[in-house]
């Protein structure tokens, strides 16, 4: 009984893969037809000539390998690797200051007791649960009031001061003991000495769950560059793409890849931090 229940939730698990994978797959496998083959299997599709009540033929395997569409998007038009590199200027800098700015944050509110650090931390966890819309008004108010509007930093700086990387380092910072934080000072180490060699060693699971998460989060923004930076000479990739018309179905599949392949090595680099990270950043005591 107890195999049979095994091998069904094996082959359940199995299947829930396989299904996520396949638009993975598709994406894949369109970024090596050819444009003709492209608009030739899908073109009806997307130009409405198939109505509600007709069926698509599935077209998966491409007629003949070519990287036709990959030489569009890396070496004839220049604008799609200009915008992928928006993508990196906009994710980068972000990247870099959440972990300067989470590592802080963490640190404070797991080892040191102020007035209200407590209340302080539960609007902390509350504002990480808000999603992107909520902010969206305050954040554009801010960005103009600054006059930031219309430049990357206006992205940047919001996914900077993300409560939620503070409170990823934070579950792991608290972990330390702090006789061992007391020892390191009663033997004369500085606060420096005692953040940079003891705690971020220890705390190096959260900070590389906090990397791939807000990687993620950063380098597949929409909504924010569309609202925050209204330059298109500025988009990144994840902007650009939505604006790719029907007949650059081919292009669509060929950047769609482009645009994956960096989160897919960044994550195949820090998959087990992230799953140790994600595992220990459970909420226990406040």
């Amino acid at each position: 009984m107890k195999k049979a229940k095994y091998y069904g939730v094996a082959a359940l698990f199995l299947f829930v893969s396989v299904v996520a994978l396949v638009p993975v797959v598709f994406m894949l496998l369109g970024s090596f037809m050819s444009s003709a083959e492209v608009t030739a299997a899908y073109g009806d599709i997307f130009s409405g000539s198939i109505t509600q009540d007709q069926y698509a033929a599935f077209h998966l395997l491409p007629n003949q390998f070519t990287l036709e569409q990959y030489y569009q998007v890396l070496l004839r038009n220049q604008d799609f690797l200009i915008q992928f590199w928006n993508s990196v200027m906009i994710s980068l800098p972000a990247l870099c200051g959440v972990v300067v700015i989470a590592t802080l944050g963490g640190y404070g509110f797991a080892q040191f007791r102020f007035p209200g650090s407590r209340i302080l931390f539960v609007f902390y966890i509350i504002v990480s649960v808000l999603p992107y819309q909520v902010t969206m008004v305050p954040n554009f108010l801010v960005a103009h009031s600054l006059h930031l509007l219309g430049t990357r930093w206006a992205v940047i700086l919001p996914a900077v001061f993300t409560p939620f990387g503070v409170y990823i380092v934070y579950q792991f910072m608290r972990k330390i003991p702090r006789e061992t934080l007391e020892y390191a000072r009663v033997e004369g180490a500085g606060e420096l000495t005692i953040f940079a060699k003891i705690v971020l060693p220890q705390a190096a699971p959260g900070i590389a769950s906090l990397v791939i998460l807000n990687l993620i989060d950063t380098w597949s923004m929409v909504e924010q560059p569309l609202a925050l930076i209204q330059n298109s000479d500025l988009y990144p990739l994840s902007a650009a793409l939505s604006s790719i018309n029907q007949g650059q179905i081919g292009i669509a599949f060929a950047c769609g890849m482009v645009f994956f392949l960096p989160l897919l090595l960044v994550f195949l680099l820090l998959k087990d931090e992230l799953v140790d990270g994600v595992s220990n950043s459970v909420i226990r005591k406040l």
